[in-house]
């Protein structure tokens, strides 16, 4: 099953990965290092990964399916917001790292992977400013740190990336839109 796996995670064998933004999985990789991988000159941010992992949904699920691909990148400024979003898109996940919505903020991704049998999600690089002034993660090449769900019968992942940043870190204000919590 690893070599199949691995197989197809190599590159050229055809697997493309979109960054339409898709739903939360129930599977989570072990805390991270920090990365400063790019200064603020260079467009890069200081930040923590909070979570990186999965979210399963049924695929016969539309509404969840449309709901989880409406989020794409967006900002968690306060603590409603990241009830919320947890609740709906990551309910009991596990995080390590410690943070204030006084000084911090969350940047969090949810993207959809096309791919029938399995998902999988590579280590961020950076949290970098794109030229239009919004905040998005660079993901590594590297095969070797990937994160990989199996897609069983009826079942899609969507892979959901949390960053922590300090607010003072940030070079200017991030176009994002800013996560608020649903209406019930």
């Amino acid at each position: 099953m690893l070599l199949c796996l691995l197989f197809l995670a190599a590159p050229g064998c055809g697997i493309t990965e979109t960054d339409v933004e898709s739903p939360p999985a129930a599977s989570a990789a072990p805390p991270e290092e920090t990365g400063p991988a790019r200064t603020p000159d260079e467009g890069g941010v200081d930040f923590r990964i909070l979570y990186r992992g999965f979210t399963a949904i049924g695929l016969e699920d539309t509404d969840a399916y449309a709901r989880f691909s409406s989020v794409g990148t967006c900002i968690i400024e306060d603590e409603d917001a990241w009830q919320d979003f947890m609740g709906s898109f990551c309910p009991g996940i596990w995080y390590f790292e410690e943070f204030s919505f006084g000084q911090d903020l969350l940047v969090a991704s949810i993207r959809t992977l096309a791919r029938p049998l399995m998902a999988d999600l590579p280590p961020v690089e950076a949290v970098i400013f794109d030229e239009n002034g919004y905040l998005k993660f660079q993901y590594s090449p590297d095969p070797g740190e990937r994160v990989y769900a199996l897609n069983t019968a009826g079942t899609t992942h969507f892979a959901i990336t949390i960053a922590v940043i300090s607010r003072k870190d940030l070079p200017g204000t991030p176009c994002n839109t800013t996560y608020r919590p649903q209406p019930e």
